[in-house]
């Protein structure tokens, strides 16, 4: 996938939807896909995460102590919250996520989103996106 197709993925996600098409391409450089074939796990609850994950194909399921709560298409992203952790300290995963069909995902490292965070007014941007995402009293 290009640079721009990504960067186009990563614009639909809430945390990035107030990035420049400039900065979103510079988050998609940094970044990295991986496929994980059918029945392969990609994250695990409980475990420590540093990954956020946008699934660019395929589904995958999402499992919270052993139950199915959803299941995840192109488009959908999760570990966000492990990003936003990360800053502070790691936390353990909230779900398990399996790769219902083969899925190719692109996947943000904490190191990376840290050294995004750091560079112009993306942390900024960020802020406002977490912000945003709850509703006011």
């Amino acid at each position: 996938m290009s640079l721009r197709e990504t960067a186009a993925a990563l614009k639909r996600v809430p945390l990035f939807e107030n990035c420049s098409g400039r900065e979103l391409r510079d988050i998609a450089g940094r970044g990295a896909e991986r496929t994980y074939p059918e029945g392969r796990m990609v994250t695990r609850q409980g475990k420590l995460g540093d990954e956020f994950f946008v699934i660019l194909d395929g589904k995958a399921d999402v499992h919270r102590n052993g139950r199915k709560i959803r299941t995840l298409k192109a488009g959908d992203h999760f570990g966000e919250l492990a990003l936003l952790h990360s800053l502070l300290a790691r936390r353990p995963r909230a779900a398990t996520v399996t790769a219902a069909t083969e899925v190719r995902c692109f996947t943000l490292t904490v190191s990376q989103f840290k050294n995004v965070l750091y560079e112009g007014d993306v942390a900024v941007k960020l802020l406002y996106s977490i912000a945003g995402m709850f509703p006011e009293d």
